[in-house]
Parts: C-alpha cells; structure tokens; sequence
C-alpha cells in the first residue's frame, strides 16, 4: 500500500468519526452525483455546475476558491474524504437544526396528536418575550398553513418562519 492510500485512508478514518454509516453512504451517494465522468474527484467544472443545478450561481474563480479550503492534496479537485471536510458541518448543522426543529414541534403540540392546532399556536406563543395579538398569530398560522388544512404539521412547521419565532428570545 503506498504511502499516499495509507493517509487517505487515515483521513477518511478521521473525517468520518463523528458520522454514521448511513451518513456517510448519504456523502458518498451525493459526491458521485457530482463526479459527473467518475473519476473520483469533483473538478472545478463540476462543482460549478452542481451548484447551478441547487440554484447557486458561483463563478469557476469562487469555484477554485472554495476547493483551495479543503484540497489537501492540492491537485485542484475534490476528493471524497475532502467533499466529506466541506459538507460535514453543514451537514451536522441542518442535522441540528432538525432536531431542534422536532423539539420545538413537540413542546408546541401539546396534545401530542403529530400536528399543530391554532389554539396549541397561540398558547406556545403567549410565552414570547414579544407579544403577539390574535390577528398576528393567524397570519404566522395561514402562512405555515400551506394545504389549507387547518392544522400545521411538521414538514409545514419547519419549512415556514415558525421555528424562528419560535427560537428568538423569551
């Protein structure tokens, strides 16, 4: 084994430890999606590319840029165990907020029926440091609301305002 694989594979020994299994396959699935002709590194070309594709419009100068904080090795790519050194705590911080997301949820839905009645709404927001009247409350409701079904359930909850209401000061 040369000395270049035994470092590698310490790297990824390291890089990995704080991850599961699963999470780490989720890493491995999303680099490949972006090692467009397989060669295991993710060049310059592709990282700008897949970033249009997730609606984030970087030039191949920013693109450059962005592999110079992990390239470790400096061949002017990515490798997987860098890509894992670039994503990771963003990954454990969206893992984080979700679960701050399911506590909130959770301390909201008192009744402990899966979702959010208005009436659970307006007593969990009665405890805010800012106060907020009935007509304010229906609006944060009808906006997280999105099927119109008069309750919010958690995918709604956590991809509306609400957990930042929820989150800012007492």
């Amino acid at each position: 084994m040369t000395a270049e694989r035994i470092r590698t594979k310490k790297l990824l020994a390291e890089v990995t430890k704080d991850l599961t299994p699963e999470q780490v396959d989720e890493f491995r699935k999303a680099f490949s999606s972006i090692d467009v002709n397989k060669d295991g590194k993710i060049s310059n070309k592709e990282l700008v590319q897949a970033a249009r594709l997730l609606g984030i419009t970087i030039t191949a100068k920013e693109g450059k840029e962005l592999i110079q904080t992990v390239d470790l090795n400096k061949d002017g790519n990515i490798g997987f165990e860098e890509y894992i050194l670039l994503m990771k705590d963003t990954y454990l911080q969206i893992d984080l907020n979700c679960e701050r997301y399911k506590a909130s949820f959770m301390l909201i839905d008192t009744n402990k029926d899966g979702v959010i009645s208005f009436e659970e709404l307006v007593r969990a927001l009665a405890f805010k440091k800012e106060q907020y009247d009935l007509n304010q409350v229906r609006e944060l409701f009808s906006s997280a609301d999105t099927d119109n079904d008069g309750i919010i359930n958690f995918k709604e909850f956590a991809t509306s305002s609400l957990p930042n209401v929820v989150f800012a000061e007492k």
